[in-house]
């Protein structure tokens, strides 16, 4: 189960939530069984319920998930910790992307990519996701190597 902690402005937690998928479409977190829209971004904070949150923490470890949901193609190794700061998305305190909130995407911040759908799945519900046959391990906050290859392999 990976665990959502939203933190107030004073940086202390106020709310959980433990749940094994979390969507992210734009700026709308959203889990798609138990919760439904979890928060959305706006002027630069994260809004759950009528509060407003500047950071939301993502605990208990995760896999990124990229891809539609019906054939997810790429996935993460799975990370201890992410967070939603503003509109940076960190894993384990790195900056992997921004949320352009004009364009309603994510810009990768080391990487040249654009997404609008991302998952971050609890690693022990990564089978009833992904077809390991069928998707590429990419790490999206490594930076590619020389020559342009791209830091990907693939699981058999």
């Amino acid at each position: 189960m990976i665990e959502l902690t939203f933190y107030t402005g004073d940086r202390k937690p106020s709310t959980k939530l433990r749940l094994t998928d979390l969507r992210v479409t734009g700026g709308a977190l959203w889990n798609n069984l138990e919760y439904g829209l979890i928060a959305h971004y706006s002027d630069g904070q994260w809004v759950h319920r009528g509060n407003s949150y500047p950071v939301i923490s993502i605990g208990n470890g995760g896999c990124l998930v990229f891809g539609i949901s019906r054939a997810p193609t790429l996935l993460s190794e799975p990370v201890g910790w992410y967070s939603f700061t503003g509109p940076t998305f960190r894993a384990n305190g790195i900056g992997v992307a921004e949320y352009i909130e004009e364009q309603d995407m994510w810009r990768g911040l080391l990487r040249p990519i654009w997404w609008t759908t991302l998952r971050v799945v609890a690693p022990e519900a990564i089978s009833a996701v992904v077809d390991m046959a069928h998707v590429r391990i990419l790490n999206p906050w490594d930076a590619p190597h020389k020559h342009g290859t791209r830091v990907s392999r693939r699981l058999n």
